[in-house]
């Protein structure tokens, strides 16, 4: 893990409203991510939040 990894972990975590210890457990498959979470993470990137539902 780098800085950069860091930096851009605890952003997205600030954007979607979530400690960066919640955006740890979702990357290492540890917490589901929930329709609340898919939607936040989808307005941040501009995507559709199914993406992260249908996995």
């Amino acid at each position: 893990m780098t800085l950069a990894d860091i930096s851009i972990g605890t952003t997205l975590a600030a954007a979607i409203q979530i400690t960066q210890g919640d955006l740890s457990k979702i990357e290492k498959g540890k917490r589901a991510i929930g329709k609340d979470i898919a939607q936040r993470i989808s307005k941040a990137f501009g995507i559709n939040p199914n993406l992260f539902l249908q996995i």
